[in-house]
């Protein structure tokens, strides 16, 4: 197959520092959805793209009417969202459907990329719950692979700036909620953590599920420094290692940082691992100052689960219930007193 990666723009500044972003097409059409002959915009596209793009409607229609190049296929990108080593992330319209996706574009192509691709789209479509990504399209056009899902507000600790612990705590027993889901499925998410953990309409959803597999032995540690429990970065893949890294995630996103710290600086991504898994298989938490409106009895409550033997850790359901019970005591209850007779 010829490669035409070269074609796809490079260096696009985010969407909202720019309302001309919305004229940007894909590298070539994304399908033959609409014609010349078929070129009436729905006047919810057009609201869509508008709000988006923080522009007025009529300059919007114009613009789109304008634009020979939207017209030919039925995502159109309006700017980058993120950018990693293996893919680009755009916030895009479904020009088919009129809503908002986030469109996902992977640089590679190979047969194992592909495979990781499929895998994670078939395992995220087995479940229809609003604690869990949705993806809405997936396909490989023109050399290129994408997959299309829920286009969320922002990560979980970008939205957690400001709010009450008690209100990221709400967020983090809807990730758990998503993730017992996965587990009841049979299967290990296998990178759990607030990168991985969106957030829309001030609702939590876990995504992310490229490193989803079955409970076993694997011959190569995966998971990202920080949030792999030693035995996984033995090989040992299981649901305790999803625990494990749920609260390492919920930790790092009430007091602000990693239970066992930072890497050393310059450290790759193995030596980085290495020294992480063995603080936390010798117990060396990060005693950073906690803020002052988290409750000591947090800590107390995830330190179990951020134990070296699996073993001796809770399962994710009994987590899930001891943080739910801290989060019920933050509720105030009204006294009604009644003048003794």
């Amino acid at each position: 197959m010829e490669d035409r990666r070269q074609e796809f723009p490079r260096g696009v500044p985010p969407w909202r520092s720019c309302q001309e972003l919305w004229l940007i097409g894909p590298p070539r059409s994304w399908g033959p959805v609409f014609t010349d002959a078929r070129r009436l915009w729905s006047p919810k596209v057009m609201s869509v793209v508008a709000s988006r793009v923080g522009a007025p409607i009529t300059d919007v229609a114009g613009k789109l009417l304008a634009d020979k190049a939207s017209a030919r296929g039925r995502y159109l990108l309006l700017g980058t969202i993120a950018r990693t080593r293996g893919c680009t992330v755009f916030a895009a319209v479904d020009q088919l459907l009129a809503r908002e996706v986030a469109l996902k574009v992977h640089h590679d192509s190979d047969d194992e990329t592909t495979w990781r691709l499929l895998a994670e789209v078939q395992a995220m479509t087995r479940f229809d719950h609003p604690n869990i990504l949705r993806v809405h399209d997936v396909g490989d056009h023109d050399g290129w692979l994408y997959s299309v899902m829920d286009l969320c507000d922002c990560d979980l600790l970008a939205w957690k700036g400001g709010e009450a612990w008690s209100e990221v705590l709400d967020r983090l027993l809807e990730v758990g909620r998503g993730l017992s889901l996965v587990h009841a499925a049979g299967l290990v998410h296998g990178d759990v953590k607030p990168a991985n953990v969106l957030v829309k309409d001030g609702v939590a959803k876990l995504g992310d599920f490229g490193l989803v597999t079955t409970p076993g032995w694997s011959g190569r540690v995966v998971g990202t420094p920080g949030f792999i429990a030693p035995e996984v970065a033995d090989g040992r893949r299981g649901h305790e290692g999803d625990l494990f890294a749920f609260a390492c995630c919920a930790w790092t996103c009430l007091f602000g940082g990693p239970p066992f710290g930072e890497p050393p600086p310059g450290a790759d991504v193995s030596a980085a691992t290495m020294v992480l898994v063995e603080r936390a298989r010798e117990g060396q938490f990060n005693e950073g100052e906690a803020p002052s409106s988290v409750s000591p009895t947090v800590t107390a409550t995830l330190r179990p689960a951020l134990r070296s033997d699996p073993a001796e850790r809770p399962t994710l359901d009994q987590l899930l219930g001891q943080l739910s019970a801290l989060r019920s005591a933050r509720v105030p209850t009204r006294w009604r007193w009644w003048p003794r007779r």
